[in-house]
C-alpha cells in the first residue's frame, strides 16, 4: 500500500527547507528529500520538475510570508524612521541563508547557461520591485518623499546579506548620498 502524506506539496517544501538548513546546498537533492520523506523521487516530480523549482517555491513562500509580516507589523507606525527600521529588522530576521543568497544580484542557484536563468533573474527583479513598492508606500503614508525607496531596497538587501549594519548606519549612508 502506498504511503499517504497529507499536504504532500507543503511537506516536500518543509522537508527541502530542513535539508537545506541541516546539510546545506551541496547535499540538497530530490533524492535526499524523497529519502527523508520515505517516498519515491518520482512522487516529488509530480509536484516539482527539478530541485531548482523547489528552491524557487521556497523563496516564493519565504517572500510571501515576509511581505505579510511587514504589512502587519508596520501598518500602525507613522514615524518614517521607526517604520523603515522595523522593515529592516524584519528583513534581517527573516533572512535564512537560501533567501539571502538568492536575493543578491550576483547569486546563482543555476549555472549561467541554464535555460531557466533568465526566468530567475526576472523573478529577482520582480521581488525587488515589490519590496521597493512596499517601502514607497510606507514612506508616502508617513508623509515622506518616496524617491529614495529604491536606494533603501538595495541597501537593505545588501546589508542583510553582507554585513550586520544597523539601520542607523544605513540612514547615515543615505544622508551622505543626499
Amino acid at each position: 500500500m502506498p504511503k499517504i502524506i497529507e499536504n504532500l506539496q507543503s511537506t516536500i517544501l518543509q522537508t527541502a527547507n530542513e535539508i537545506l538548513f541541516e546539510q546545506g546546498f551541496s547535499d540538497f537533492s530530490i533524492r535526499a528529500i524523497a529519502k527523508k520523506l520515505g517516498i519515491a523521487p518520482a512522487t516529488i516530480y509530480n509536484y516539482y520538475p527539478s530541485k531548482e523549482s523547489i528552491l524557487e517555491a521556497l523563496v516564493d513562500r519565504a517572500w510571501f510570508n515576509l511581505m505579510e509580516t511587514i504589512d502587519r507589523e508596520v501598518a500602525d507606525i507613522t514615524e518614517p524612521v521607526a517604520a523603515l527600521n522595523k522593515v529592516y529588522e524584519l528583513l534581517k530576521s527573516s533572512m535564512n541563508p537560501l533567501f539571502s543568497h538568492w536575493l543578491t544580484a550576483e547569486s546563482r542557484i543555476m549555472p549561467p547557461d541554464h535555460p531557466d536563468e533568465q526566468a530567475i533573474i526576472a523573478k529577482k527583479q520582480k521581488i525587488n520591485a515589490e519590496f521597493t513598492k512596499r517601502i514607497e508606500a510606507i514612506l508616502l503614508r508617513c508623509g515622506q518623499d518616496a524617491a529614495y525607496a529604491p536606494v533603501y531596497t538595495k541597501l537593505f538587501i545588501m546589508c542583510t546579506h553582507h554585513s550586520k549594519l544597523s539601520f542607523d548606519e544605513i540612514v547615515s549612508a543615505i544622508k551622505a548620498l543626499q
